[in-house]
């Protein structure tokens, strides 16, 4: 395949149900939340600015990382889609894969993008609970609606702050599709999901615009799915799809073109010979020439 820059080569061909990225689409979903967040900024100083200070101002502020976090998650999966780079995929060395194998991380810009939103929810959340609480405990009549309210949003805050202590722990890690001799380990951030070429059918894609591929097994050998922790478990479709046999991987999520995430998927499942060279530089340099078309 024709290099078009550093570590980036030109588009495969597109899985027809995928639809097509619209850079116009991206675009409004990055503006909006762009605008969430200045104004969330410009609210929270007009706010800050009188003597005495707005208590509100501190939980309007919230929104800053909350928009900043969105319209970067937005850019990151809705703009430059089909010319993503190829220098993140490498070979790697994990007991999860079993060994050697191939990396296909997440798009690194999702990671921040992800805590920014989840601190700016867990300040937003906490603020308002306590908030609430302050209305409900200085009224001249315990108000039970405002006591109810805050004990929601501070439960909510609490749940946010235990993952933030799994991310702190490595428990919560950012996500990878690993490929290796002996099979494929999709790695969210609740789960790992895993399924052995012996027990791989085929591999498909589905419609919509988290761009899916789907890997199908044999009926009688269900996929392997472990959660990471008493916090963050699978799903109850993950669940599901894997009693069926079936992983479903998140191609939108991918830093590679999700159309060369899918053909290189293909062509291993296609060419048995060839994995031996999975988690080795050949493998690298066959995903990065996009050599991987089967016919």
């Amino acid at each position: 395949m024709k290099e078009t820059g550093p570590g980036t080569l030109g588009p495969l061909p597109w899985p027809a149900p995928w639809p097509m990225p619209k850079r116009a689409g991206g675009l409004v979903s990055v503006a909006f939340s762009a605008v969430l967040a200045l104004g969330g900024a410009a609210a929270g100083v007009s706010l800050l600015l009188p003597d005495p200070i707005d208590p509100q101002a501190f939980i309007v502020v919230t929104m800053v990382p909350i928009g900043s976090g969105l319209a970067l998650a937005a850019g990151a999966q809705r703009l430059g889609v089909r010319s993503r780079s190829t220098r993140a995929v490498r070979s790697v060395h994990t007991a999860d894969a079993g060994g050697a194998a191939l990396s296909v991380p997440f798009m690194s810009s999702l990671w921040p993008a992800l805590w920014l939103i989840i601190g700016g929810v867990l300040l937003g959340c906490a603020l308002l609970g306590v908030a609430r609480w302050v209305v409900a405990f200085t009224s001249s009549s315990l108000n039970i609606g405002a006591l109810l309210s805050g004990a929601v949003l501070l439960l909510i805050a609490l749940a946010l702050a235990a993952l933030v202590v799994e991310g702190l722990r490595g428990t919560a890690v950012r996500g990878e599709l690993l490929i290796s001799a002996q099979g494929i380990r999709y790695r969210a951030l609740a789960y790992d999901a895993s399924m052995e070429w012996r027990a791989l059918e085929r591999v498909s894609v589905v419609g919509g615009d988290s761009l899916r591929i789907v890997l199908m097994g044999y009926a009688d050998i269900p996929a392997s799915v472990q959660g990471r922790s008493w916090l963050m478990r699978p799903s109850k479709a993950v669940l599901t799809q894997a009693a069926e046999a079936t992983i479903a991987i998140r191609g939108v999520l991918l830093s590679i073109d999700p159309a060369l995430a899918f053909h290189t998927l293909r062509y291993y499942h296609a060419h048995p010979e060839a994995r031996a060279e999975l988690g080795t530089e050949a493998a690298v340099r066959r995903v990065r020439a996009g050599a991987v078309l089967t016919t």
